[in-house]
């Protein structure tokens, strides 16, 4: 029973950010959060896995020469990361999935980003 009250409440969630989505990718953001984000992910390097992309507003900020692996469960959300990936000319690919079931072999990524403390579970299975 408690399982299917998370599914729900994952359904719930994704389609929420379904409809935000268009939102979230025309949204403007402040000098102070743009600097942030330029900090942060100027130490971002090779392979790099961000979990829960959104609607890729980091996108602008990776150096060149990173290779990105977008992670999202919302749909809406990826296609709009997707539409940011190509305005930037970022090398990226997009899987929808659950932060919780992604897999992938040890060693696979040299930078994990993430913004969302509901994803550092994510980042405890994939490191």
């Amino acid at each position: 029973m408690f399982h299917l009250g998370n599914e729900m409440d994952k359904t719930k969630q994704i389609r929420l950010f379904d409809r935000q989505a268009a939102q979230y990718s025309s949204r403007k953001e402040g000098q102070t959060l743009r600097r942030w984000r330029r900090n942060l992910l100027s130490h971002a390097n090779g392979e790099v896995l961000e979990l829960a992309v959104g609607a890729g507003a980091n996108f602008p900020y990776y150096p060149p020469g990173v290779k990105v692996t977008a992670t999202d469960f919302s749909r809406e959300m990826l296609k709009k990361a997707r539409e940011a990936a190509v305005r930037c000319r970022l090398d990226a690919d997009f899987i929808l999935t659950d932060i919780e079931e992604l897999e992938f072999p040890d060693h696979s990524f040299d930078t994990i980003v993430s913004h969302y403390p509901s994803a550092v579970m994510g980042i405890r299975c994939v490191s």
